[in-house]
Order: structure tokens, then sequence, then C-alpha cells
């Protein structure tokens, strides 16, 4: 995935979180799944510099719900 494909979604991630209708929590969830799937975790690298760039480390505590593993890793990039 591009840089900006990863920084597009974390913006729509961003968004959906951040709005407090069920339907927008509902989108959140079902996007962060399809996040997941897409192939969005596999250059944590880039991923892990666009959270800190966009302000959403936030947003691993919800990864780490469906991908433990992967939350860690990025844990441990972004506070390097």
């Amino acid at each position: 995935m591009s840089r900006l494909q990863i920084e597009s979604a974390i913006e729509t991630l961003l968004q959906s979180l951040q709005s407090n209708t069920l339907m927008d929590k509902t989108f959140f969830w079902n996007d962060l799944k399809v996040f997941c799937k897409e192939g969005f975790l596999v250059d944590l690298q880039t991923l892990s510099i666009a959270l800190v760039e966009k302000q959403a480390v936030s947003l691993i505590d919800s990864i780490a719900c469906l991908d433990y593993q992967v939350a860690q890793q990025l844990d441990i990039l972004v506070l390097s």
C-alpha cells in the first residue's frame, strides 16, 4: 500500500471514530476490519509513521482488538 492510501484510510477511520452516532461507530469497526484484511498491515513502518503524523496512535488500541500481534509491533515502532 502506498503512504497516501494509508493516510487516507487513517483519516476515514478517525472521522468514523470521532463521530457520536451508532451508525458511524459501526462503520468504524467495519472499515477497520477491511483495513486489517486488505494489506494495510503489511508495511508496519509506513503505517506507524502515518499514525504518528496524523496523531492517530490511539487507533493501535482498536487494531489490537482484531490483531494483537500487529498492535504490539506498531507500539514498538511508534515508541522508537
